[in-house]
């Protein structure tokens, strides 16, 4: 189905608020609960203290901010992986398995080497430790099992479809040429780069996280770039929005996920965060708009689900 620009960018925009706005709602109706737990003198207790019951509400929760609304709009429109930028056959299982080997490095030498979560914990036990990443927590009873298979299968899914259509609704929304796919992705994503190490060196002063955490999450992202550098095809174009508006939004959406909005104790780790996350998703929206490489992106996300590195989406939800 062919889109007018003022679609995508609606379709932009509606994407981009259900991640902003689901999690005050949902915030909202929790307390609902709890209020009506207190007038109603404490029946909902044993509800709300279940932990399937706060299992299912952060399943909702992030299915609800990040694939619902791309998926539905998506079938809206009649569109299938074109929606998000997948419509195009390639081999791209080498590059794509390249591009995802920095994030599974990024996560396992920042937890070995950081602060030992257990006392007396031996290098090479925290190594291994932290090369399971989130199937570590599949080794529970069966409900758990399910309630953490379900919610790693989500936090690969629901930030693939989110950041992917953000991008394609970004490129179709604003088509004018004004930089090279080189340059867009050499000048923002190595900027999001500087910017992610100039605030973890804030957070290090402000004992938020380890030094050496700093560094190999920014040497990560950073590693990202660079090989996604080597599968941008030269001479191609794109808008400076199709780049960086996805990013922006992912930004934005950490910062209200994880702390709460601009008022928060914890600002200066979410824009940590929101700027390792937003060059991710820059990255994932120059890969995608090379088109022969587009399905690269897919193992990037499917890493990022069972090792959140701090440079990736899934650690919004995870970390």
């Amino acid at each position: 189905m062919w889109m007018t620009t003022e679609d995508a960018r609606s379709d932009f925009i509606l994407a981009a608020v259900m991640a902003f706005f689901v999690p005050q709602l949902l915030q909202f109706l929790i307390l609902l609960l709890s209020f009506v737990n207190q007038i109603a003198f404490g029946l909902l207790n044993s509800l709300l203290a279940a932990s399937w019951f706060q299992a299912l509400i952060l399943i909702v929760s992030v299915w609800a901010i990040t694939g619902l609304m791309p998926l539905y709009l998506a079938r809206y429109r009649e569109q299938g992986a074109s929606a998000f930028g997948l419509d195009h056959e390639g081999a791209a299982i080498g590059p794509g398995i390249l591009l995802a080997l920095p994030i599974p490095a990024t996560f396992i030498t920042s937890r070995a080497l950081g602060p030992s979560p257990t006392v007396g914990g031996s290098l090479v036990d925290r190594t291994i430790d932290a090369s399971l990443g989130t199937i570590a927590l599949l080794s529970l009873d069966l409900i758990a099992l399910i309630q953490n298979l379900v919610l790693i299968v989500l936090i690969f899914v629901g930030p693939l479809l989110l950041v992917s259509f953000l991008h394609v609704r970004a490129r179709d929304g604003f088509r004018e040429v004004t930089i090279s796919l080189t340059e867009a992705l050499r000048t923002f994503g190595m900027g999001a780069v500087a910017a992610g190490f100039v605030l973890g060196l804030l957070n290090v002063v402000a004992a938020n996280i380890g030094f050496l955490q700093l560094v190999f999450n920014t040497l990560g992202l950073a590693a990202l770039v660079l090989i996604a550098d080597r599968l941008v095809e030269p001479g191609v174009t794109t808008s400076r929005a199709a780049i960086v508006a996805p990013g922006v939004a992912i930004l934005i959406a950490t910062i209200v996920l994880r702390g709460g909005g601009l008022f928060s104790a914890n600002l200066l780790a979410d824009l940590f965060n929101g700027t390792m996350a937003a060059g991710f998703a820059i990255v994932v929206s120059v890969v995608l708009q090379t088109r022969r490489y587009a399905w690269s992106v897919v193992p990037m996300f499917a890493a990022a689900a069972i090792w959140p590195a701090r440079m990736t989406v899934a650690n919004v939800f995870w970390g």
